[in-house]
């Protein structure tokens, strides 16, 4: 879940796809001009990857056989270039594009937010096989060469942040201190009219000056929607290829599957024929990095400006949103979940790519990644910040439908409501003045807003429904459909109200045959050294359901550039030693609970390009493959539990989520392994086996008939298996934590009340199944650790030498310890 700025956005995924031209949106209309044969060069022929499951065990299975779920996610870039604090850096680099741009090519700089002056000079552009200067040189002696520049942007919600000038015969570039406050990078760029030729070689050249040390990314585009990357400007030895080094490690190292954000399948403009000419020239940039990787392209499924244009009714429309920043009408680049136009066209363009892929890389596709709304994670556009969505035309229809389908009668719907005066074509989407009137209760009691709650849920996961089973459809059922979806932790504390994320019927997802895997990113809470690096979901009801829950790994590692400052940026590593251990943390947690994992180099410029990391990921194979030959349900004896409806009923603006994400990490020092499910896998007897300490989070929002249907499953689920209910095993099992939450002090000694096995003595984050057990440590000092009754000798996962139950540890510090019998 990424909640930073658009510069950010840009940077890190949108200026690193490319535009492509898809077909008018008939079923029959895609053609494919661009075709040619490719050369398979894989061993194997693939033909199915699916998640099966295994003694209960979600496992990925290529052509039946059970395989690392090891991912690496990259997108074309290169690393930044440093410039040393007074020391003037000469350029001289031969560009050859990937692409071309017809008189519309550009060079643009990023230069990061930290305030200070860079100055520019003696730029120019060469043809080197014509000698042209495709530009004027600038040397910065006359005014007139000033409208070859442009920046972005030196206001910023009225504020000036940055200043750009000539001065001295230079194009100087002032970043202001107001800059450095919102965090978000300053760009420049040369005048959007340069010629560039696919293949090409053009030498750029040009002078930097920092009045301090500072990190900066000059790439060439073509401007679109999204832009298309051409190519990197860089020193001769620096910024090297990123996209091909980080694949290339990680075959090497087992992580066989790559996942890459694709360039827009939907059409430039309406009518035109598709051409995947860039989608075939990125996923064979892959293959050449690893010829026998598995490609799940992350396809975004966002309409195109043109499409909202031709739709104006089901255009995102928002109200109470402050001014200046917006007006109170304002027209956002996104659609209406509930908008069924969108999907219809939608499924007909992702169809059509995923037959394209198929046809030509069949052999090399290992799924389909659908995306979309907020940062392609499928939650509402601005649910961390002011305003509300939902106010279109199109919406406030599917609304007055829904509602007159769940009452039938308007004399229901006014009894439920306690609205007598309302009628089916009466109904409003609830008002900004509605919601704020709300505001004054901790938890929601007034139906129509719940109802509106429970439709938002509902017209979210009805448009991923359609996009997944297309999906489904177009590989004919052979590859994996991957889905952003179920932030159920992570949204607890929303300005707005978790509701408001639309991020509450997961399980309307999890009983769809249509889709394998569940993912979301790391939570980018408790995320740092020390910490628990917990999930952001119910992870182990996904693995109930038969699906797969894949951790997005998007770790700010000590190679990640000071100037990509996204989502968990100030919780990452500053030296290669730290990101192994927070990275050995994660992926091991990843192992024991029989989750997916890849490694995310999110702002496309090397996160990952060392191998001392991959080390990490060759060395856990070994732990890896003990999961594979022996499938092992993770079944911790502690579980925490929340209800999706519930959740709904939590007024917005009114909890932090102190009593919900935050538990996480109380849960995660207690010493203990923990699972975390659905309220609802309680009821129903899903759950196997009786965890002997089951927190129930969001107490007060349990009504009593609520509550006495939990304590009936528990009490049920123990004489099932033969224990003495006579003990009130309900009583003793359950624990009931409020909205305030609970401390870690508190819930250790509540697991030793019940029996819980605690793996440590003292307070430190623990995940452990089958013979492993993964500490983490949350502080400096001594950890006793006491493995299950039976194994009697522990050794180090990692270098294979025996160790004491008796461990000094270093906060931050990472143990991957196999207990033998």
């Amino acid at each position: 879940m990424k909640s930073f700025p658009i510069l950010v956005i840009i940077g890190g995924f949108l200026l690193t796809s490319a535009s492509l031209l898809v077909a008018e949106l008939a079923d029959s209309a895609c053609t494919d001009s661009t075709h040619t044969d490719f050369t398979y060069v894989n061993s194997a022929r693939v033909e199915r990857v699916r998640v099966d499951s295994q003694d209960g065990v979600p496992t990925i299975t290529i052509n039946g056989e059970i395989v690392r779920p090891r991912f690496v996610y990259c997108a074309p870039g290169s690393r930044p270039v440093w410039l040393e604090e007074g020391v003037k850096k000469h350029f001289d680099f031969i560009l050859t594009p990937m692409e071309s741009a017809e008189g519309n090519g550009t060079i643009h700089f990023r230069f990061g937010y930290a305030p200070g002056t860079i100055r520019l000079d003696d730029f120019s552009i060469t043809d080197m096989a014509t000698g042209r200067e495709l530009a004027r040189s600038n040397t910065f002696e006359t005014d007139e060469e000033m409208e070859d520049w442009s920046s972005w942007a030196s206001v910023w919600k009225g504020t000036r942040v940055a200043n750009i000038s000539r001065k001295a015969g230079a194009l100087e570039i002032e970043i202001l201190p107001e800059l450095e406050k919102i965090q978000c990078d300053f760009h420049v760029f040369h005048s959007r009219s340069l010629d560039l030729k696919e293949g090409g070689k053009y030498r750029v050249r040009f002078t930097l000056e920092s009045s301090l040390r500072r990190q900066v990314i000059c790439n060439a585009y073509r401007p679109a929607n999204p832009y298309v990357w051409l190519g990197t400007i860089r020193d001769k030895n620096e910024g090297v290829d990123v996209f091909h080094s980080q694949i290339q490690m990680a075959g090497e190292s087992g992580a066989q599957f790559v996942t890459i954000p694709t360039p827009s399948i939907w059409p430039e403009k309406e009518g035109e024929a598709c051409d995947y000419t860039l989608l075939d020239k990125l996923i064979e940039k892959v293959l050449k990095a690893n010829p026998n990787a598995l490609i799940i392209p992350r396809i975004s499924m966002n309409p195109p400006e043109w499409w909202l244009e031709k739709h104006p009714g089901d255009r995102m429309i928002w109200r109470g949103l402050p001014a200046p920043e917006y007006d109170q009408s304002p027209k956002q680049p996104m659609a209406t979940p509930s908008s069924q136009a969108w999907r219809e066209d939608g499924k007909k363009v992702l169809a059509a790519a995923i037959r394209h892929m198929e046809e030509k890389y069949g052999p090399y596709m290992g799924g389909y990644h659908p995306t979309g709304q907020n940062t392609a994670e499928w939650f509402t556009y601005n649910t961390w910040h002011p305003g509300r969505a939902g106010y279109s035309a199109c919406n406030q229809r599917v609304w007055r439908e829904w509602v007159q389908d769940k009452y039938r009668t308007e004399v229901a719907l006014q009894n439920a409501w306690n609205r007598p005066e309302i009628t089916f074509k009466t109904v409003e989407v609830p008002t900004i003045e509605m919601w704020k009137d709300a505001q004054k209760t901790p938890i929601l009691t007034d139906r129509m807003l719940l109802d509106y709650h429970e439709f938002m849920q509902i017209q979210m996961t009805n448009t991923v429904l359609a996009f997944s089973e297309t999906a489904r459809e177009a590989s004919e059922g052979k590859k994996l459909v991957v889905i952003f979806y179920g932030y159920a932790y992570e949204f607890s504390g929303a300005s707005n109200g978790p509701a408001y994320s639309a991020h509450y019927a997961l399980q309307r997802l999890l009983d769809s045959p249509s889709i394998d895997i569940i993912c979301s990113p790391q939570s980018y809470f408790d995320r740092q050294a020390g910490g628990g690096g917990q999930c952001m979901l119910c992870a182990e009801s996904i693995a109930l359901s038969g699906k797969m829950y894949l951790m997005e790994d998007d770790t700010r590692t000590h190679l990640t550039p000071s100037n990509q400052q996204c989502p968990g940026y100030f919780d990452g590593a500053d030296t290669v030693e730290e990101t192994r251990e927070l990275l050995r943390r994660n992926t091991a947690e990843c192992a024991c609970r029989n989750f997916a994992t890849w490694w995310m180099d999110l702002g496309a410029s090397g996160w990952y390009a060392d191998p001392e990391l991959w080390k990490e990921m060759k060395a856990l194979a070994k732990m890896d493959q003990w999961f594979i030959e022996n499938p092992t349900p993770y079944a911790p004896e502690t579980a925490v539990f929340i209800d999706e409806n519930v959740m709904l009923r939590i007024s917005h603006g009114k909890f932090s989520g102190k009593g919900i994400s935050r538990m996480r990490a109380h849960l995660s020092r207690m010493g203990v392994s923990y699972g975390q499910y659905f309220t609802s896998d309680l009821i129903s007897g899903k759950i196997q086996k009786m965890p002997k300490m089951c927190v129930m989070l969001h107490a007060e929002l349990y009504t009593s008939e609520e509550r006495a249907k939990i304590t009936q499953a528990v009490e049920k689920m123990t004489e099932k298996t033969g224990e003495n209910a006579s003990e009130k095993t309900s009583e003793r099992a359950l624990l009931w934590v409020s909205l305030d939450g609970c401390a870690t002090s508190a819930l250790r000694e509540e697991a030793v009340k019940r029996g819980v096995h605690l793996f440590t003595d003292t307070e430190c984050n623990v995940w452990a199944s089958g013979p492993f057990i993964i500490l983490h440590a949350s502080q400096d000092g001594s950890v006793k650790v006491t493995p299950r009754p039976g194994f009697t000798t522990m050794t180090d996962e990692m270098t294979g030498e025996t160790v004491s139950g008796m461990l000094e540890m270093k906060k931050g510090e990472t143990r991957v310890l196999r207990c033998l019998e």
